[in-house]
């Protein structure tokens, strides 16, 4: 082989980091400030009074439907309460309980929401459905390989909620919730005429 081809660093062994829920959202979905720099002032409507404003800025996952609303942070607990079962080590049966907890949350709220898009006649329905059921099949996937005693599905599984989260909760999930709130619009101002 010649001289130029050959790898001339030393492999380097990787690590892997566990990253609670709250900072993987801070860090990569808010893209918070960088550390030592100022949040940007929220100005408040007083003491005592509630803030709606701060309270979807905290939580971009927010529909405005709130009990889908609840199921999302329902959700979140949930991730992160498997999360501290991997790290701490947990044995095949305890992650699939908690897969378990986790699929029987996620059957409720992908009912739920699908139920409502077709209530408010959402024109993407039928795709987003679709992206619902591949993920439930990832799921079942995981599911296989860790009852299989497979160590590594329990974290690669960690991850695929992280990444559900970032791209379906956060970028899929707002383009119902805008149809959503413009059709309340609609009805409102028709209501006025």
């Amino acid at each position: 082989m010649p001289k130029a081809f050959v790898e001339r660093r030393q492999p380097r062994r990787f690590r892997i980091l566990y990253m609670g829920l709250e900072s993987f959202i801070q860090r990569f979905i808010l893209k918070a400030p960088e550390h030592g720099a100022a949040p940007p002032p929220s100005p408040g409507p007083g003491p005592g009074k509630a803030d709606p404003s701060s309270e979807e800025r905290s939580a971009p996952w927010r529909c405005g439907v709130a009990r889908l609303d609840e199921q999302y942070e329902a959700l979140f607990r949930l991730v992160k309460q498997f999360q501290a079962k991997l790290k701490a080590g947990a044995d095949a049966a305890t992650l699939g309980e908690a897969l378990n907890t986790l699929e029987a949350h996620l059957e409720g709220h992908l009912a739920l929401e699908e139920a409502y898009l077709e209530h408010i006649d959402f024109p993407g329905l039928a795709s987003h459905r679709s992206l619902h059921q591949t993920f439930r099949h990832q799921l079942q996937l995981f599911r296989q390989r860790l009852a299989g005693g497979d160590r590594g599905a329990g974290l690669e599984l960690s991850q695929v909620l992280y990444a559900w989260i970032k791209v379906h909760v956060l970028k899929e999930d707002p383009l119902w919730s805008e149809h959503a709130k413009a059709r309340r619009r609609r009805r409102a101002l028709a209501d006025i005429s």
